[in-house]
C-alpha cells in the first residue's frame, strides 16, 4: 500500500510541477516554486531556467520529519526547463498581424 501511495504522490507532483512550470514560462518568469499539501505535511518544489532543482518533503507540521529519498525521486521527475519552454512556444497563439506590416510603435500613423 505504501508503494502505491508513493507512486500516486510522484504522479501528482509530476503533473503539478509541469502545469506550474508552463504557467511560469508563459508569464515570462524564470523561477517556479510551488507547495503541494499532503495529508501529513507538504512538498516544496522549486526549479529555474538554469535547471537548478530543489525539493523538500516534510511529513509533519513541526517540520521535524523529512524524507530525503522521496525528495530525490521527485527531483528526478522535474522536467528540464527547455522542454517546457518548447511546449509553451507551441501553445502560443499565432499573431493575426502580418510581421511585414508597419507597427504602431514606429509612429507610422502619427
Amino acid at each position: 500500500m505504501a508503494n502505491a501511495l508513493k507512486h500516486q504522490i510522484l504522479r501528482d507532483c509530476e503533473q503539478k510541477i509541469h502545469e506550474a512550470m508552463l504557467e511560469t514560462i508563459q508569464a515570462d518568469e524564470n523561477i517556479c516554486c510551488l507547495t503541494i499539501e499532503t495529508e501529513s505535511g507538504w512538498i516544496d518544489i522549486c526549479t529555474n531556467d538554469k535547471d537548478e532543482k530543489v525539493v523538500n518533503v516534510c511529513h509533519d507540521s513541526d517540520e521535524t520529519k523529512h524524507s530525503p529519498r522521496l525528495a530525490d525521486e521527485i527531483e528526478g521527475i522535474i522536467p528540464d526547463w527547455g522542454e517546457i519552454e518548447d511546449l509553451a512556444e507551441q501553445d502560443k497563439p499565432e499573431s493575426i498581424l502580418d510581421e511585414a506590416f508597419g507597427t504602431w510603435e514606429q509612429g507610422f500613423y502619427n
